[in-house]
């Protein structure tokens, strides 16, 4: 197109013979801009194109600008931003504006109420529609009812499950320290001393007495025991030393007898032939007479 022709002859994106884009710009030269987007919705998202690229700065051809599985248009309506992704972050199924808390799974609109202080079911109520406690004293113990004073005594309370708090109330003149659902009290004087300990739940008391009692410290008489003269007393070391002695005696003794009862045993016998000889054999015969 000649100049004449052409709205923007140093535009070569805009001409007569083009097609209007949305983009803000008359890009057919026709003195009108996006006039072919005023009634169109490219994404199918329920929002017009051109308000899209004008006043909601969403992707006209995208229903999703956030990519967080909602559309542009259905997020309008609820009243989110379409341009931020609206996730699930506790993974609980709902999104953060369904949610109360959406960093902690175990609260939800689908949630049961349950006895913590919290409104788990996001229905601006907390602990709604639960049964009323009722705090009981189940068991009270004591290390001991009686002792001397300044003598601990050890009380130990338990309560329900309902329970939530054990308390001790002492009179004044007692000493207490208080550990849980245990106290520990003592007295400087003697005498009879109560108290109470109760099991207590949302301003629910449930109360039992409690006494104990402090006497006297208990004189023992000590019976002093007679010492037996130095020269009487026999000490572990000397009776030991005693009984040694009388076993070296005893042993030298016994070593000298078997030496003195031991002899050598006596030589073997000679052998010696007791054969008997007979006389009476004639003598060998005389060869005198022959030789002469």
């Amino acid at each position: 197109y000649y100049w004449f022709q052409d709205c923007d002859d140093n535009d070569s994106d805009r001409s007569p013979g083009l097609s209007e884009w949305l983009n803000g710009i008359d890009d057919d030269c026709d003195e009108d801009v996006d006039e072919d987007f005023l009634t169109t919705d490219a994404d199918r998202d329920g929002l017009v194109d051109i308000d899209e690229y004008n006043i909601h700065m969403t992707e006209w051809q995208d229903a999703d600008t956030d990519d967080d599985g909602l559309k542009d248009g259905y997020e309008l309506f609820i009243g989110t931003n379409p341009l931020f992704a609206d996730l699930d972050k506790d993974g609980d199924g709902l999104r953060w504006f369904q949610d109360c808390d959406d960093n902690n799974s175990n609260i939800s609109p689908y949630a049961n109420e349950i006895r913590n202080g919290i409104d788990d079911n996001c229905n601006g109520e907390i602990d709604e529609g639960l049964p009323d406690l009722n705090p009981q004293i189940l068991i009270v113990s004591y290390s001991s009812q009686t002792a001397e004073v300044n003598r601990n005594i050890a009380i130990t309370a338990f309560g329900n499950s309902d329970t939530e708090t054990i308390l001790f109330d002492f009179e004044d003149s007692l000493q207490t320290e208080i550990s849980i659902n245990q106290a520990t009290v003592v007295a400087s004087s003697t005498g009879i001393y109560r108290g109470e300990v109760c099991a207590v739940t949302n301003g629910v008391f449930d109360c039992e007495s409690i006494t104990v009692e402090f006497t006297d410290v208990e004189q023992v008489e000590v019976v002093p025991t007679t010492n037996s003269p130095p020269e009487e007393r026999s000490t572990y070391l000397s009776q030991l030393n005693d009984n040694t002695l009388t076993i070296v005696v005893v042993s030298i003794v016994l070593l000298l007898v078997t030496i003195l009862g031991w002899k050598r045993p006596k030589a073997p016998a000679k052998y010696a032939d007791s054969m008997n000889y007979d006389n009476s054999v004639p003598a060998a015969p005389d060869l005198s007479n022959w030789l002469q």
